[in-house]
């Protein structure tokens, strides 16, 4: 019984590893210092650095991917609100020489340029506040971290469950039966959705005014 428990534990907790040390970082309170102090304890001090290093590439390739992504969105937006006055683009006006002068100037200097994710890490973390609003912090640091600031809307917006995959969905199984596996999917999702109501309004989950 302990090993299939262990075993079903492994299967979801490499599913999700990332996604839950994301969460971590992306709370200001914790970042990487949290997964410095536990993963010792977790994982032993010989393969701590490994593990870290593991889910500092996850989190650099999630940060990547957000950030193609609106770089391509912002490109597309420059192309659609680019004027094209004849003036501002003939040959030999001053806007050409400087649009001349700025792509020489990126192309000659050699600046190191630290990426949000780099730049977040490096500064230190809050300091424990118990009724602490993740998602207002983010909120109010979005000009800063604007690409941070989607990943976080996107994975601290995540519920979290204590059920088993499995039994979220096991309500299906009990009303497609044999019997009843004709019934369309509209009517399907009405049954479900009215047997959650019952037992929430039961259970005093939700007030009818």
């Amino acid at each position: 019984m302990s090993e299939n428990m262990i075993t079903k534990f492994d299967e979801y907790w490499k599913e999700s590893h990332g996604v839950l040390a994301m969460a971590t970082i992306l709370d200001p309170r914790f970042k990487m210092k949290l997964l410095e102090y536990f993963f010792p304890i977790i994982y032993g001090v010989d393969n701590t650095k490994d593990e870290i290093q593991k889910v500092h590439q996850i989190c650099e390739d999630i940060y990547m991917r957000y950030e193609s992504s609106v770089m391509s969105q912002a490109s597309n937006d420059d192309i659609t609100s680019k004027p094209t006055s004849s003036r501002d683009t003939a040959p030999g006006s001053d806007m050409d020489s400087l649009d001349a002068f700025f792509s020489w100037n990126s192309s000659t200097s050699e600046v190191f340029v630290k990426n949000e994710l780099e730049r977040y890490l490096e500064e230190g973390t809050l300091p424990r506040i118990h009724e602490f609003d993740v998602l207002g912090w983010w909120k109010l640091n979005g000009v800063k971290y604007p690409t941070l600031c989607l990943i976080a809307k996107d994975i601290l917006a995540i519920p979290i469950s204590t059920v088993a995959l499995e039994s979220s969905f096991s309500t299906s199984g009990r009303i497609v039966g044999p019997h009843r596996s004709r019934l369309l999917p509209s009517t399907i999702e009405a049954i479900i959705c009215t047997q959650n109501w019952l037992w929430a309004g039961k259970k005093g989950m939700y007030e009818f005014a």
